[in-house]
């Protein structure tokens, strides 16, 4: 017979409560801010509902990797609303090696290490952006076309370890 010790029964209410279902998303509690997660056309954002934001974040998978080609656009539908999206979140691409285009339509960030490890991009477009992050596609080995247009700020290795950049 299995015994069933405090702790679990402690960490089955903990789970319980962080974790809400509500229609086609999930509600989690993170650092005491309720996040919403919703995917449309592939990409999955998040979208805090504490702060009162009108803006949405790209976030990794919850299953799988993305491939193949991505535009992330200016704005996302959800739930009959237009939200801004804002920022490519950290590592919401990494490690993506079957990922070979990608065009950014207008964020306010592209988080640190987003793209860090996706070897097999090819093509990056990257418009009306206000800071592409830290390490943003390093370690992007492929020969990679790079588009910038209205970027304004480029941290430090953005582009680390990446060989035979050709920008457009």
């Amino acid at each position: 017979m299995k015994r069933i010790t405090i702790f679990s029964i402690l960490t089955i209410i903990l789970m319980s409560s962080c974790i809400k279902f509500k229609n086609d998303s999930i509600i989690k509690v993170i650092d005491n801010v309720e996040r919403e997660y919703f995917t449309v056309d592939g990409l999955r954002y998040e979208l805090c509902l504490d702060n009162n934001s009108d803006g949405v974040s790209v976030v990794m998978l919850e299953e799988g990797k993305y491939q193949g080609e991505i535009i992330i656009p200016d704005e996302v539908k959800y739930k009959g609303d237009m939200l801004k999206v804002m920022v490519i979140g950290a590592d919401a691409f990494k490690d993506c090696d079957q990922l070979k285009k990608v065009e950014i339509e207008a964020v306010q960030v592209v988080g640190s290490d987003a793209f860090r490890g996706c070897d097999n991009l090819e093509d990056v477009l990257i418009s009306n952006t206000q800071i592409v992050g830290e390490n943003s596609f390093d370690e992007c080995n492929k020969n990679m076309k790079v588009s910038l247009n209205n970027v304004m700020v480029i941290k430090k290795d953005a582009f680390n370890g990446c060989r035979n950049i050709e920008t457009k």
